[in-house]
């Protein structure tokens, strides 16, 4: 007589997420950040340092204005559709899914940034300001390409070898310093961008596909 043994099904049990997390962490201080950069907008007048800051990266050498103007492409819609595709094409669906999240996101709320704190744009605080950039409008505060730039770079962060990490830095800095080099934001703006592409990017981290089949 053969006797069958009963498998017994381990439960397997679904980890507790903890009330607050690492990146959650991240999220409030990257709003904390913003709501700073909000209120010092809100003052009559631009301060001293941010007219200095603004005015040593706009008045860099002519030849480098081309540059900057290729590097600011960065951080528009055209670059996050170029990414999906790359990361789709080589089947990178993870990297893909938290692109679009992150960059949408970063999109979204830089616009209801613009109307809820919009700030006027360099030529309207500063003297002798000429834009440097075809595809300005709206207002200034907060910079939406440096959203997209930071929330897109923060994300390819996660996912690059860590020899190529700080060259990913460097672009994403140079991505946010283009709008002051083509006098299209202050620095605030700046901040302000920052502060969401890295909320937005903080908040799609732990996103995954999973195959059911």
């Amino acid at each position: 007589m053969v006797k069958t043994a009963k498998k017994s099904k381990s439960k397997q049990r679904t980890p507790r997420r903890r009330l607050i997390q690492r990146s959650d962490w991240y999220v409030l201080g990257g709003l904390l950040v913003f709501i700073v950069a909000a209120l010092l907008t809100r003052a009559e007048e631009v301060s001293a340092i941010e007219e200095a800051i603004f005015a040593f990266f706009y008045s860099v050498p002519d030849p480098l204005i081309p540059v900057f103007f290729v590097i600011t492409q960065l951080g528009s819609v055209y670059m996050l559709g170029v990414l999906a595709v790359l990361y789709l094409f080589i089947k990178r669906y993870v990297i893909v899914i938290r692109l679009l999240m992150a960059g949408t996101m970063a999109y979204l709320l830089a616009g209801v940034g613009k109307d809820l704190f919009g700030r006027g744009r360099p030529d309207e605080l500063f003297d002798n300001i000429v834009f440097r950039d075809v595809m300005v409008r709206g207002p200034g505060f907060p910079s939406g390409h440096t959203a997209l730039a930071v929330a897109l770079g923060v994300v390819l962060l996660h996912h690059t070898p860590r020899s190529w990490r700080w060259p990913l830095i460097i672009l994403i800095f140079l991505a946010a310093i283009s709008r002051m080099v083509l006098g299209v934001h202050t620095p605030l703006d700046i901040v302000g961008g920052v502060a969401i592409g890295y909320m937005a990017a903080m908040l799609f981290r732990h996103v995954s596909v999973t195959d059911r089949r």
